[in-house]
């Protein structure tokens, strides 16, 4: 099975999200004292929460667009081969010429 980008990128996403949480603890101790804003209040936990679900929504939503282009072109071939061999493609091979049935009855059948 391959993935194509937008999955790579959504396990990518998935996968820095998990790195930011687990060192979420080091890099809030380390911002207020690296920056010039020493009560800087940082939410990395909320981040990377946010960054995990976005990551698993994309690489959802390029499961579901191949999935859909697999279905069409499986329905295209489907229809193609339906129209092959369907009655329009044999002709009138009958010599009869097809009746309208009105209120019910052919020829004094009901």
């Amino acid at each position: 099975m391959t993935f194509d980008r937008l999955t790579w990128l959504g396990l990518l996403a998935i996968a820095l999200g998990w790195a930011l949480l687990l060192a979420a603890p080091n890099i809030v101790a380390f911002v207020p004292s690296a920056t010039a804003w020493p009560n800087a209040h940082i939410e990395m936990a909320a981040m990377a929460g946010c960054m995990i679900l976005s990551g698993f929504g994309l690489a959802l939503l390029s499961a579901l667009q191949s999935g859909f282009e697999t279905l069409k072109r499986s329905i295209e071939a489907g229809a193609g081969r339906a129209g092959r061999f369907g009655p329009a493609a044999k002709g009138r091979s009958s010599s009869q010429p097809k009746k309208i049935v009105e209120r019910g009855r052919i020829k004094n059948r009901a």
